[in-house]
C-alpha cells in the first residue's frame, strides 16, 4: 500500500493528448471525425462553403447544365414568337421539311456531344499515364471543354423541344420558322465551336501548355496567399532581361537582336537554348557594355 501511495504522489496526474485532466469534465467541443482533434463548429459552414464553391468551379458539369438551360429556354422563347415571327413556312418548306431538319440536328448535336466527351476521358487517361494525376483537375475545368460540350448541348435540347411544335407532317400545318432559323445558327456555332475545341485540346497535351498551366494556378495560389503589399520582390539585376512571358524557345530573331545590339552598344548573351522550357520572369539574356538599364 505505500508503495502504491507513493507512486502516485511522486507521478503527477495522467493528462489527456489536449494537455487536460482525465479527472475534469470533458470537452464539450465536438471531435473531428479523421484527426480526432476538437474544432469550433461555427468553422464547419465556411469550409462546406469552400468545398462547394471548389466543386462546382472545378466540376465538368455546371457550365454544360447552364447551356442546355439556356437551350431550353431560348427554344421556348422562339416557340412563342413563331405564331408572330416574320418567319414564313416557304423559307424552311412543309413540315416533313422541317422534321427531317430538326431531327438530323438533334441527332448530330447528341453525337457532337459523345465524341466531345470522349475525348476528355481520352485526354484525362493520357495525362494520368504520361504526365501526372495532378494534372487531371486541371483538364477537367477546362472552360473551352465545358462550352464546347455546353453548346452542343444546347443545340439538341433546342432542336428537340422545337420537334414538339410541328404537330402534323400534312401539307398546311404550322411550321416553327423561328426556331428552325434559331436551330441552323446554333449548328454553325458548334461548327465553329468544335473546329476550336480541337485546335484547343491540341495545343493543351503540349508539354510546355501543361507546365504553363500549374504554373498559373501556383502563382495564383501565391498571389492570394502573399499578397503584394505584403512581400518584397527581389531586386533585378541590371544586367540581366527577364523573359516577359512563359514558353518554349523555338526561333531567334538574330538580324533584329543585332541591331537591337548595336543601337544600344552592348553585347546581348541568350541564357536558355532552342528547345528549353522558360518561365516568367526567368533570365533570358545577359547585356554586356552599354548604358545603364
Amino acid at each position: 500500500m505505500q508503495a502504491t501511495r507513493a507512486s502516485e504522489s511522486t507521478y503527477p496526474q495522467r493528462l489527456t493528448r489536449y494537455g487536460e485532466d482525465t479527472n475534469s469534465a470533458p470537452d464539450r467541443r465536438k471531435l473531428h471525425p479523421w484527426t480526432g482533434c476538437p474544432y469550433e463548429v461555427s468553422m464547419m459552414p465556411r469550409t462546406t462553403t469552400f468545398r462547394l464553391q471548389h466543386q462546382l468551379r472545378t466540376a465538368l458539369w455546371p457550365i454544360p447544365v447552364l447551356c442546355v438551360l439556356g437551350g431550353v429556354a431560348v427554344s421556348i422563347i422562339t416557340m412563342r414568337l413563331d405564331p408572330v415571327g416574320p418567319i414564313s413556312a416557304d423559307f424552311v418548306g412543309g413540315p416533313d421539311a422541317a422534321l427531317a431538319i430538326l431531327g438530323v440536328i438533334a441527332g448530330s448535336m447528341i453525337t457532337l456531344t459523345g465524341i466531345v466527351l470522349t475525348i476528355v476521358l481520352v485526354v484525362v487517361q493520357l495525362a494520368m499515364d504520361q504526365f501526372s494525376p495532378r494534372i487531371v483537375r486541371t483538364i477537367l475545368y477546362d472552360r473551352p471543354s465545358q462550352f464546347a460540350i455546353g453548346i452542343f448541348a444546347a443545340a439538341f435540347a433546342h432542336a428537340l423541344l422545337a420537334m414538339r411544335e410541328i404537330s402534323s407532317a400534312e401539307d398546311g400545318a404550322p411550321v416553327p420558322g423561328l426556331s428552325i432559323l434559331v436551330a441552323f445558327a446554333l449548328v454553325i456555332l458548334s461548327i465553329i465551336a468544335l473546329i476550336l475545341y480541337i485546335n484547343h485540346i491540341g495545343q493543351s497535351l503540349r508539354a510546355a501548355a501543361l507546365i504553363d498551366s500549374v504554373g498559373d494556378e501556383t502563382l495564383q495560389i501565391l498571389e492570394k496567399l502573399y499578397p503584394a503589399a505584403e512581400t518584397k520582390s527581389l531586386p533585378t539585376a541590371a544586367n540581366v532581361i527577364e523573359a516577359p512571358g512563359s514558353g518554349v524557345l523555338f526561333h531567334i530573331d538574330y538580324d533584329e537582336l543585332v541591331v537591337v545590339a548595336a543601337q544600344a552598344s552592348c553585347t546581348l548573351n541568350l541564357r536558355p537554348m532552342i528547345g528549353d522550357f522558360v518561365p516568367t520572369g526567368a533570365p533570358l539574356f545577359d547585356v554586356e557594355g552599354g548604358p545603364p538599364h
